[in-house]
């Protein structure tokens, strides 16, 4: 009996030793699937958005071609404004050839930088490009890895009519596209390359940081829309992106799992706990992807400018005011800067919609604004141009934009010529008490050719002006703010400062929606002809203008690099704005 006894007490313990093992090693497989399954999400994630990154330089390849496409029609393809418009961007080696080609005669008529490497390549590859590029609405991407010098091209036609002109620029691409180094930053521990269409074939490797392509081990990938064409992106990496305790777990497990079967009364609580141990790496990981995300959106928000400046004897107050409590950015500016001598630029606008596109496309109308405005006189034209960006982007997206040129005058009056595309006109009160809604007629930007008219109005001292977004009038029922209650709150703060006008308007919204706001809201005041006391200080819920200096020079750092690169010096200027707002983002 005892030996039967013991028998069977053997056989117990071995069946609950191996019992015991197996479920140990099923635990030790699942944390390492696990483990290894959020790593590629993490993978991925990095590759989504590295692939913004390249989507937003092609961005800053099209705008230079586009305004050279745009003036070669207005102009019938003069030399001298083809250079005007393409030299900078030779200048700046962000190409180093440009050929302006007839559309019809498919001959090249005026040209700047070196010779193209498609001329090698005969009349019929130069006809091949033309008949593509008049073909597409978008920018025409030109294979040209095949001739000597390794060089990528380009062609634009402009957004409307029959195309008569095409705009051919090249690209130099380094003549080994190995050993590339890896981007610094958030993308310091991932290897990458980049093809030209859809597949890795070496003939289409335009960019590689390692020395061995293809890429091998843990990796991902993504199809980028490249123009009219594609581009895959490809990363690797040999680094732990998530928490290095979470890939050191599976050998915890399998260790104390085994230790643990050996005393059978004890491995329930041991098991029990390793399993609530593991829930808690499980939480770690979405928290730290929580915090990757707040990065991002803080990033995007920090695209709104940091300090204002203003005319002089001018004072202004700016806020925004976030949907849902700031969970998610979005996609209203706003912003006042000088153009030299007397003449200021205002701005305010909303983009459709939220998320990282919906600031992207912010940045895009934000800086194309800044660049149009130092280079045409009317604001109905500055619109233009910005709907012409905004198409260029994206055609199926759209902005409203309120913009006006500020001119003061000898007599220490303002002029204000202003111009509204698809956006609610501002609130004007006069130093008489008198409150009116300005007009200009005017459709939204983006989504079909806008009607646009420019409106000029004479300020006075004591005047002050209201710019909002339909983040302030526009809500469900209970919650909405009317025109006429706008006005009557500009009428009762009016004779105060722009930041008294502006918390008296924050407190009626934020008495109606609390933080269940479904839409941003943004405010730019500005009062012609006083001092503000600076008593008042920022309220909750708002962002203002009063950050440290440091932040405001990293701010418009960034600002001033972005600017660049939507006038052309893409690379540059788009690589320089990312280390500021990084920088900044590190401060906050």
């Amino acid at each position: 009996m005892k030996t039967h006894g013991r028998f069977r007490a053997q056989t117990w313990s071995v069946l609950v030793l191996i019992g015991c093992l197996v479920v140990v090693a099923a635990a030790t497989a699942v944390t390492a699937i696990s483990h290894r399954d959020t790593e590629q999400r993490l993978l991925d994630q990095r590759t989504l958005e590295e692939a913004a990154l390249v989507t937003t330089a092609l961005a800053g390849i099209q705008t230079p071609l586009a305004s050279a496409a745009e003036l070669a029609e207005a102009t019938d393809g003069a030399q001298a404004s083809f250079d005007a418009v393409m030299s900078r961007s030779i200048d700046t080696a962000q190409f180093v050839s440009a050929v302006l080609f007839s559309a019809t005669t498919m001959q090249p008529v005026a040209d700047v930088g070196e010779p193209t490497a498609l001329a090698t390549a005969g009349a019929g590859r130069t006809r091949a490009m033309i008949e593509q590029a008049v073909a597409t609405d978008d920018l025409s991407v030109v294979d040209t890895l095949d001739l000597p010098g390794r060089r990528l091209g380009y062609a634009f036609t402009a957004a409307s009519g029959t195309p008569t002109f095409v705009v051919y620029a090249e690209t130099a691409l380094a003549l080994d596209a190995t050993g590339a180094p890896r981007p610094t930053g958030a993308f310091a521990d991932l290897d990458f390359a980049l093809y030209l269409g859809d597949g890795e074939q070496p003939g289409d490797l335009l960019l590689t940081s390692v020395e061995d392509p293809p890429i091998d081990g843990r990796r991902s990938s993504t199809v980028v829309p490249f123009g009219d064409t594609q581009a895959l992106l490809v990363t690797g990496t040999d680094t732990v992106l998530g928490s290095r305790l979470a890939a050191r777990l599976p050998w915890y497990i399998a260790g104390l799992g085994t230790a643990i079967a050996l005393v059978a009364a004890g491995a329930a609580e041991r098991l029990m706990r390793r399993r609530q141990h593991a829930e808690r790496l499980a939480i770690d990981l979405s928290r730290l992807y929580d915090e990757q995300r707040h990065r991002s959106e803080t990033l995007q928000r920090s695209l709104l400018p940091a300090g204002l400046d203003t005319p002089p004897n001018v004072t202004a107050a700016a806020r925004y005011w976030p949907a849902g409590g700031g969970v998610e950015i979005g996609g209203d500016f706003y912003d006042l800067f000088p153009l030299g001598g007397d003449r200021w630029a205002i701005a305010i606008g909303d983009v459709c919609g939220h998320g990282i596109e919906a600031a992207a496309l912010t940045g895009v109308t934000r800086h194309t604004i800044r660049a149009a405005a130092r280079h045409l006189r009317s604001p109905a034209e500055v619109l233009r141009w910005t709907h012409d960006a905004i198409r260029s982007y994206s055609g199926e997206t759209y902005c409203t934009v309120c913009f006006a040129f500020l001119t003061v005058e000898p007599n220490g009056g303002f002029r204000l010529d202003l111009s509204l595309g698809g956006h609610p006109g501002p609130v004007l009160y006069k130093a008489d008490g008198s409150v009116r809604v300005l007009e200009a007629r005017g459709t939204l930007l983006g989504l079909f050719e806008p009607t646009l008219a420019t409106a000029t109005y004479h300020l006075s001292p004591g005047d002050v002006l209201v710019l909002y977004t339909d983040g302030i009038t526009d809500a469900p029922r209970g919650q909405a703010m009317s025109i006429d209650e706008l006005q009557d709150i500009v009428g009762d703060y009016g004779d105060g400062s722009p930041e008294r006008i502006a918390d008296g308007i924050r407190d009626v919204l934020e008495a109606r929606r609390g933080s269940a706001a479904g839409d941003d809201a943004a405010l730019l005041i500005l009062r012609f002809g006083g001092q503000s006391d600076g008593s008042e200080e920022p309220s909750a819920g708002f962002v203002a203008h009063d950050a440290a200096t440091g932040q405001l020079d990293l701010a418009r750092e960034a600002d001033a690099f972005e600017e660049r690169a939507i006038m052309g010096d893409q690379e540059h200027g788009a690589t320089k704005a990312l280390e500021r707002r990084l920088q900044l983002l590190d401060r906050r």
